[in-house]
């Protein structure tokens, strides 16, 4: 069984993965001690994406409270009105 620093994996991280592949375990040694072991995966392992529910979304979306659609010219007036409030 090699072994590799966890310095090591920054530098040698494509040596690491050519082990793996190879079927090989690899021991992680962090400050002279061994904290694991890196082995590699079997292929039956399938990966888990999540799945999104447009409708979940939709219900969101409607659940949000309505948005002022304010222009430019009221936005400002608004702000000038809260900055002579707030500051005098």
């Amino acid at each position: 069984m090699e072994t590799i620093s966890t310095s090591q994996l920054r530098t040698k991280s494509s040596d690491l993965i050519k082990t793996l592949a190879n079927g090989s375990q690899v021991t992680l040694i962090h400050r002279s001690t061994k904290v694991g072991v890196i082995s590699p995966t079997t292929n039956d392992i399938t990966p888990q994406t999540k799945t999104a529910s447009t409708e979940g979304l939709k219900d969101l979306v409607r659940s949000m409270p309505k948005s002022r659609n304010l222009s430019d010219e009221k936005r400002k007036t608004a702000y000038l009105k809260h900055l002579s409030q707030k500051y005098g």
